[in-house]
């Protein structure tokens, strides 16, 4: 082996192990955290086809959920990121562990092909493996890897990533400074170079894949325009140049737009809040797009305070602050244009930031939303600083001193912010206790603690702090309401969902309004009402399942038991992954004596989710009565091992042993 390629080689090797080492010890303790009460449950946790695993039929729902029909398991349409927490499900199960430690481990790969990239393409090693090493224990990242509905970000960076990779040429040529320029190099074993003008399919596909990811990467054709200029050198900036580089990128440009009118005309009706990650969308909104970018650019530059989750959007903004945050934005961005022939990398790194943040920019500050646009401030940091170094002629001892305290700093920053995502109370109380007339995170907490019963008067609470900050929002009505109802307070209850209706009387919160005010008369013993008000949530929305599994329940507790057939299966046709309606009706079925019928549904349920407890220890029952004892005591083992506090399984297991 050549003596100098084995040196390169094991210096990589060690680069590779370094960013291993700072990525795991710092997000080492993620892996025991929980999945979050705010959008984990709809996507991932409670998700029926990610709990189901890798299946044909969670593939299918993952490819047409929201392009072609409506979920609210998918706020819109990126199949790959639902995939991947498929595959999640199906190695891991429902452990929030396993699914912790895969991002922990894209996060890490993300960072290699950071290097990698850099790397390949300006010949700098150190200062490739510096950024990447920024990029892996920045505080703005810890957001994205610690929250598991955040895998979209980490997804669209890989692929992100990936295109770049495989659009790289064989070689570049450019004018800029001989220690940035480009050496020679073989093309990755993905494909081959390719003239000038096209782009290869390899790049295409990858692109394909982040936009299913998460469609923000639209902008990504745009930077491999800015990385043409710089470092590939492939453009003199004449107007020629630039025409060519944008006709080249026409292909990727095309799936960009497609996947923009997938996302305005898809058919999401999520469950979750996203829609409070927008501002309204107003005027006011897109003047405030200045303070975002300003908020982002400073949180990279200085994380010293810990960020907080949700941000409020309550907040007045002053015309001022707009002003002064769009003429510094502006003013930065005019000289760094100015200084683009004597600084090339600082103007690739910053419009990369720019560029890459813009369809976020709207939207509610979140750190994740910088989790790729981050890469471009990085770049313009890291070559910057080295300029400087080798105009000032530091020694590199100190430089690596000052890399290494640097490095240290932000792990311990970002350390620190970690431990606020453990757990949802512990994330959204801080947001509680950082901030003012912040509507969101009162109700975020207020969900969180009405999922603990013993602290529903803390939820009570922060519901009603929520609604002094923000007296027009329905969803904040219906939240307290179902926590009061839990608390067996159902005439309070019955108020609140009624004020909901008369905070935002659409057709939505009318009839989950007119559901929950019949489950509330349903658990007071007054079936005759509760009945109406379930047809009444039908009447305003004939497609909610929730109201016929409802109404089942109540004809089961009626004693019509074929009433309740009919509404099971009416609940199953609109939603044939409502799971605890088929072990409803299949429970009922049973008792009806229909065994043969029972257990086709219950074989559906474990056929789409083989997690569900409940399932396996009724078709156990079913086994048992049909003289299967040792499958019977298979699926009451495997109930128990699903839920291990499941009573009725372990009392049937130790009868099927007792008999045997």
């Amino acid at each position: 082996m050549n003596s100098s390629f084995k040196f390169r080689f094991e210096k990589r090797a060690w680069i590779y192990f370094f960013l291993l080492i700072i990525t795991f010890s710092l997000f080492w303790p993620a892996r025991n955290f929980e999945f979050l009460t705010h959008d984990d449950p709809f996507f991932v946790s409670q998700n029926p086809y990610v709990q189901a695993g890798l299946t044909k039929a969670g593939i299918e729902w993952a490819f047409t959920a929201d392009l072609v029909t409506d979920s609210k398991f998918a706020d819109y349409w990126r199949p790959i990121t639902f995939i991947s927490h498929m595959i999640d499900a199906q190695f891991f199960g429902m452990n929030p562990k396993g699914h912790h430690l895969m991002s922990v481990f894209l996060h890490f790969l993300n960072a290699c092909l950071i290097y990698l990239i850099l790397n390949k393409i300006t010949g700098s090693t150190w200062k490739s493996a510096f950024a990447a090493a920024l990029f892996a224990v920045h505080p703005l990242q810890v957001q994205a890897v610690s929250w598991i509905s955040a895998r979209k970000d980490l997804l669209s960076c890989f692929f992100s990533l990936l295109t770049i990779w495989t659009y790289l040429p064989s070689r570049s040529s450019g004018d800029g400074p001989k220690r940035d320029r480009p050496r020679p190099y073989k093309v990755a074993a993905v494909g081959r170079s390719v003239p000038f003008g096209t782009v290869p399919i390899i790049t295409v596909c990858c692109f394909a894949l982040g936009l299913m990811s998460k469609p923000s990467l639209v902008s990504l054709p745009f930077l491999l325009i800015l990385m043409d200029y710089w470092p590939l050198g492939k453009m003199n900036g004449k107007f020629s140049a630039v025409k060519q580089s944008l006709t080249q990128k026409l292909p990727l440009l095309l799936l960009a737009q497609i996947s923009i009118l997938i996302v305005l005309f898809g058919h999401s009706e999520s469950g979750t809040d996203a829609s409070n990650n927008v501002a309204g969308f107003g005027i006011w909104s897109v003047l405030n797009i200045p303070c975002n970018y300003f908020y982002y650019f400073w949180k990279t530059v200085f994380p010293i305070r810990p960020s907080i989750y949700p941000m409020p959007f309550e907040e007045p903004l002053t015309f001022l602050k707009i002003l002064s945050d769009a003429i510094i934005l502006f003013g930065i961005s005019g000289i760094i244009f100015q200084k683009r022939k004597q600084f090339p990398f600082l103007f690739t790194g910053w419009f990369w930031f720019v560029i890459s943040l813009a369809p976020s920019a709207i939207l509610l500050c979140a750190d994740r939303h910088m989790y790729f646009p981050m890469v471009g401030l990085l770049i313009a940091f890291v070559w910057t600083i080295s300029a400087l170094v080798e105009k000032l002629q530091l020694k590199k001892s100190i430089c690596s001193m000052a890399a290494a305290f640097i490095i240290l700093g932000l792990m311990i920053l970002s350390r620190a912010q970690l431990e606020y995502w453990k757990d949802s109370i512990r994330l959204f109380s801080h947001a509680v206790e950082t901030t003012s007339h912040n509507s969101r995170a009162h109700y975020l907490l207020a969900t969180a603690l009405s999922e603990k019963n013993n602290r529903l008067d803390e939820a009570i609470f922060q519901f009603k702090a929520a609604i002094e900050s923000k007296p027009a929002d329905a969803g904040i009505y219906l939240g307290i309401g179902s926590a009061l109802a839990k608390q067996g307070k159902f005439g309070e209850a019955i108020h609140y969902f009624q004020k909901a209706i008369k905070t935002l009387p659409s057709k939505e919160v009318r009839a989950t309004s007119d559901n929950d005010i019949g489950y509330a008369f349903a658990q007071m013993g007054k079936l005759r009402k509760a009945s109406y008000y379930y047809k009444k949530a039908l009447a305003k929305k004939p497609d909610f399942p929730q109201p016929y599994f409802n109404l089942g329940n109540l004809m089961v507790q009626m004693k019509q038991f074929d009433k309740a057939v009919y509404f099971y299966s009416e609940t199953l046709r609109m939603d044939p992954r409502y799971d605890q309606a088929r072990n409803e009706l299949g429970a009922l079925l049973m008792r009806m004596g229909k065994k043969s019928e029972a257990m086709d549904q219950f074989e559906i349920i474990l056929k789409n989710n083989p997690n569900f407890a409940d399932a396996h220890n009724n078709l156990g029952v079913i086994l048992y009565a049909n003289g299967k004892k040792e499958e019977a005591v298979r699926h009451f083992r495997q109930a128990l091992k699903i839920k291990p506090n499941y009573e009725s399984a372990r009392k049937n297991l130790e009868a099927a042993g007792r008999a045997s």
